[in-house]
């Protein structure tokens, strides 16, 4: 089994972007991508970060669903980038977390 989720970073003073989180086909549906999800906000949070950002491909309604399910938002924000020399549009989901102090 494979379990992967990328690197974090910095977007703006209080607003981590959360990069990609991976989770192989053949596992999808057994509480790994919640897992991988849960950590990386943990993640966020001990970095300081109270304000969480992702982006995804308009197109990948399986992983809109999750992240919405999970208390993501989207906010609006779009963008077109070529990957993989394709044109495609992404979409720019929020997570902002009340700080539990």
């Amino acid at each position: 089994m494979l379990l992967v989720y990328g690197k974090t970073r910095a977007v703006e003073d209080g607003m981590g972007e959360l990069m990609a989180i991976y989770v192989l086909p053949n596992q999808a549906g057994k509480g790994i991508g919640t897992l991988l999800l849960k950590n990386a906000e943990k993640g966020l949070k001990y970095l300081g970060y109270s304000h969480f950002v992702l982006w995804m491909l308009v197109q990948n309604k399986p992983a809109i669903k999750f992240y919405e399910a999970h208390g993501w938002q989207y906010n609006g924000k779009q963008q077109k980038k070529i990957i993989l020399n394709r044109k495609v549009k992404l979409l720019q989901y929020e997570k902002i977390i009340i700080s539990d102090k």
